[in-house]
C-alpha cells in the first residue's frame, strides 16, 4: 500500500474489508497489481477513467479486485450520501 496516496490507501483498505466481508478470496498478487495500477493517483474521484478501468488485464483476478475496489468505493460513497440500493432506478 506504500506507493499510494492517503486517500487511495484508505480506499483500496474499504475494499478489501468489504471483500473479507462475504469470505471473498483475497489474493496478496492481485491486491500488488492493482496497489501498482493506482500509484501516484490521490483517490478513485480523482482518477482518469483509464486508470481505474479493468479492461484489457490478461489476469482475471487482478481486474476483479480492480472492478471490486471501483465498486466498493461508489457503493460507500453512496451509503454516505444516503442513498440506499434499493433507492436507486433499475434500468430496463
Amino acid at each position: 500500500m506504500a506507493p499510494l496516496d492517503p486517500v487511495a490507501q484508505l480506499e483500496a483498505l474499504y475494499m478489501l474489508q468489504q471483500r473479507k466481508a462475504p469470505n471473498q478470496k483475497i489474493e496478496p498478487s492481485a491486491v500488488r497489481a492493482v496497489v501498482q495500477r493506482l500509484a501516484g493517483i490521490e483517490s478513485r474521484w480523482t482518477a482518469d477513467r483509464e486508470c481505474i478501468d479493468p479492461t484489457g488485464w490478461k489476469a482475471a483476478n487482478n481486474a476483479s479486485h480492480l472492478r471490486e475496489l471501483v465498486w466498493a468505493i461508489e457503493r460507500g460513497h453512496e451509503r454516505f450520501l444516503g442513498i440506499e440500493p434499493i433507492d436507486k432506478l433499475v434500468g430496463t
